[in-house]
């Protein structure tokens, strides 16, 4: 007998005694007219190794069938024609003597469908969906789901979703912001700890508790209406141990097994290590992250395949134009380094930024693109990387007792990147205490990071709640704290001004004057930098271009500088006319400036 279904995630047979027992195909769908025509299809189902498996398609060839020690999966590689039409393909599969037939859709892959290039002209702004605002209660607690909605616990729940997002984009267009970055969105249905979304059970379903797949795509689409760019955050290192391959593994080595439980050192050096030890290496590379994140072993091609494809699929389904991918140094390294390959052979220009929590610039720049590296040397042919260093530089110069130089020094060792003006620069993130507790809440320490963060170069990353000096700190329950405004009757709404404190409308202010000016200097986006030694804790940089020239002065005193201008002529020249960006003012260069104390000065000629 014969079961005709239309696939999507699950395929239940129409008759009970059906076989085979088809239960789960990803990914969902496929793509025509992608540059490597053959992609991998995982079957899963109850004995469904053993089935002889038919296409009857023209434009559709069964390259391998693939099958493991474990009969409950195949993997098919199946070939399209360039030339098919959209439409379904037929799957049969055939065993004791009944088959299961299987329509299985294909789609027309766009031929470019836009992607909006991420640049040094952009900020990101990051934000935990489930903490800046809840658009849709109906959906906190939703049936299946093992944890339910509770804000009285800081690790839980806590009921913000993609639709609050989408209800606050004019605020992020307001505040001068060019891309969103939402951490991990696919479902991660655990016990506990799930808001934070990197413990996914499911690739290639959004979470319910966040909205859907559908409700995804439109927060892409309607971002790119305000002209806001969006980066997917990704997982390639290890799942939620509720992830169902855990009750039911395709290979014995999907994951990686130890006789106990093994951590990560979390030593990312050991990698880049010429000398690391095995020992130290297997546990870095190989080890959980927890024992609740099993740590997927990217040596399986067939799961190195099933990854590669997740991330493509995403891009052309909802039309992302960044990844941000988690834990880079923890996967296996080649296989990290042509994923990279495979998605900028399909789609040039994509912007990728890998999160490398290395504390110095060597280790850093090991993981950086090289597009001029020998064979024997290693290269990630990463776009971006998350630049660390930079971020423990800021914090450290207005930091009491801090200097400045550390960020000229920091500076200073980029001649060991190929393009530094592509990394990611931060003050802080969703793991880290919060820029303005870090600065033991001093609002103009406070202007003072954030204007080197977004006039030095590389592309900056806001926190969400940093423009409200939000000082969560410690647990990352309580640091990653909900935005005021997402949930309805809150005291403070920043969405509506409702109970808004005179220093978080300062803060507002200064970060809407920097931000939304940033967006159109032609200087700040494609400007050279040129610093100079600080003296007196005084920083003195310019960012210049063919047609834009901006000056940046740091004063990083408590008392009020002369500053003598002439060591600066290469840079700037007496009866030059500029404007100062945060008080708006006109001025004419002398031969000397005065700087009140912890001023910063962002000049525009």
């Amino acid at each position: 007998m014969k079961n005709i279904l239309l696939l999507t995630a699950f395929i239940f047979p129409l008759v009970l005694f059906s076989q085979p027992d088809i239960k789960k195909t990803e990914p969902l769908h496929w793509f025509i007219g992608m540059e490597e025509p053959t992609f991998q299809l995982m079957i899963y189902g109850k004995d469904i190794a053993d089935s002889k498996v038919i296409i009857k398609d023209d434009g559709v060839f069964l390259k391998r069938k693939i099958t493991t020690a474990n009969e409950n999966y195949i993997f098919l590689y199946l070939e399209i024609n360039n030339n098919r039409k959209e439409g379904p393909v037929n799957i049969s599969f055939s065993k004791n003597g009944k088959t299961t037939e299987i329509e299985y859709q294909l789609y027309k892959k766009e031929k470019h469908h836009n992607i909006n290039q991420i640049s040094p002209s952009d900020v990101m702004y990051l934000l935990m969906p489930d903490r800046f605002a809840d658009g849709d209660p109906e959906t906190n607690n939703i049936e299946g789901y093992l944890e339910k909605s509770n804000r009285e616990n800081p690790g839980g729940k806590h009921g913000g979703d993609i639709q609050g997002v989408i209800d606050h984009l004019d605020y992020l267009e307001e505040l001068g912001i060019t891309t969103v970055w939402l951490n991990p969105v696919q479902e991660n249905n655990m016990e506990s700890y799930s808001y934070h979304g990197y413990s996914i059970t499911d690739y290639y379903h959004i979470d319910k508790r966040l909205g859907s797949n559908n409700l995804y795509k439109q927060f892409v689409e309607k971002s790119h209406e305000k002209g806001l760019k969006v980066i997917m955050d990704l997982i390639f290192n290890h799942i939620g141990s509720n992830h169902y391959w855990m009750k039911d593994l395709p290979t014995e080595n999907w994951i990686h097994q130890w006789p106990e439980f093994t951590q990560t050192n979390y030593t990312g050096s050991v990698v880049s290590d010429p000398y690391a030890s095995n020992y130290d290496y297997k546990k870095m590379v190989n080890g959980w992250f927890v024992k609740t994140m099993p740590d997927l072993n990217q040596d399986n091609e067939l799961l190195a395949d099933y990854l590669i494809q997740t991330s493509l699929w995403w891009i052309e389904y909802a039309k992302i134009d960044g990844i941000r991918m988690d834990t880079y140094p923890y996967p296996d390294k080649v296989m990290m380094a042509n994923w990279v390959e495979r998605v900028k052979k399909e789609y040039p220009g994509f912007f990728i930024v890998g999160e490398t929590w290395l504390n110095n610039a060597s280790f850093e720049s090991y993981w950086s693109r090289k597009p001029n590296s020998s064979d024997s040397e290693y290269n990630s042919k990463l776009p971006s990387i998350s630049d660390f260093p930079v971020c423990f530089a800021i914090q450290e110069a207005f930091k009491p007792e801090g200097s400045v130089y550390s960020i000229y020094e920091v500076m200073a060792k980029d001649f060991i990147y190929t393009d530094p003006f592509m990394h990611k620069i931060f003050v802080d993130n969703h793991d880290m205490d919060r820029i303005f507790h870090v600065l033991d809440n001093d609002f103009e320490k406070f202007k003072l990071s954030l204007t080197v963060l977004l006039t030095t170069r590389g592309i900056p990353q806001i926190l969400y709640g940093t423009e409200i000096l939000m000082d969560g700190h410690g647990d990352h329950g309580v640091l990653r704290e909900d935005f005021p405004g997402g949930w309805k009757n809150d005291k403070v709404n920043i969405f509506t001004g409702k109970n808004v404190s005179d220093s978080q409308n300062e803060s507002l202010d200064f970060m809407k004057k920097i931000l939304n000016w940033r967006k159109n200097s032609e200087a700040i986006a494609r400007g050279s930098l040129k610093h100079y030694i600080p003296e007196n804790e005084i920083y003195f940089y310019e960012r210049r271009s063919d047609n834009d020239k901006v000056v940046v002065i740091i004063n990083n005193n408590d008392s009020e500088q002369t500053l003598d201008l002439s060591r600066f002529s290469e840079s700037v020249k007496e009866g030059e006319k500029a404007k100062e960006i945060i008080s708006g003012q006109s001025l004419i260069v002398e031969d000397k400036i005065t700087l009140n104390p912890n001023q910063a000065l962002i000049l525009d000629f």
